[in-house]
């Protein structure tokens, strides 16, 4: 209970981090004209890639018992920047938290994700498309956490940290002033264990709400 309190203020953390302090504080963005911030809350699906990781567990424990989806939940903050020439660009943070538990092998992993992202509105390339569809990407660190409770000595706790990135499409839909609701669908690639055998790599189709400043 004590970890998973520290995690989530942790998430938490971070997420007035980038909501705040990236690139300044909230006042020094409000006094600019130029740039638009816009912070935001969601919720996915997600589809993971952990058979390996599966089988290897399978053979140890003699125990059957595929995970191949599950939900996550992710935060963050962009800016619009409005000079002229990158007017269709925003860029951002985003903290995105996962997790996935093995009922019947007292094991369970989560996945923490830090992402620098950046989207880029398709009305740029062709004024037919709706100003509200946007191309995005994402890329920064995953860290892995495994937490296996039928060692036999003890609890085996460890994790794992790589690179990863995101890429995908997403809409939002303008239902009150500086307040949207929005879509969207990436591809995700984060393999944190160095050998591969923790692999979240899948689709994410998410729903998120926005306020704009």
């Amino acid at each position: 209970m004590q970890k998973r309190t520290g995690l989530a203020a942790l998430i938490l953390l971070l997420f007035l981090v980038s909501t705040f302090l990236v690139p300044g504080s909230a006042s020094e963005v409000k006094a600019q004209d130029a740039q638009v911030l816009n912070a935001y809350l969601g919720l996915s699906f997600n589809t993971y890639n952990l058979s390996v990781f599966e089988e290897v567990n399978f053979e140890d424990y003699g125990v059957n018992e595929n995970v191949s989806s599950g939900l996550s939940f992710y935060g963050g903050a962009e800016f619009d920047l409005a000079e002229e020439g990158i007017e269709n660009i925003k860029l951002g943070a985003e903290v995105e938290f996962m997790s996935v538990e093995y009922s019947e092998l007292d094991i369970s992993l989560s996945n923490l994700g830090i992402l620098a992202t950046g989207s880029y509105q398709l009305a740029g390339i062709n004024e037919e498309l709706p100003d509200d569809l946007y191309l995005t990407g994402a890329a920064g660190i995953y860290s892995a956490n495994l937490v296996d409770e039928e060692v036999d000595k003890g609890v085996k706790d460890e994790t794992f940290v790589g690179p990863g990135f995101k890429l995908g499409l997403k809409g939002d839909f303008p239902v009150y002033e500086g307040i949207s609701l929005g879509g969207r669908v990436h591809y995700r690639y984060a393999v944190p264990h160095s050998e591969g055998d923790i692999n979240f790599s899948g689709l994410e189709m998410g729903a998120y709400l926005n306020a704009s400043f």
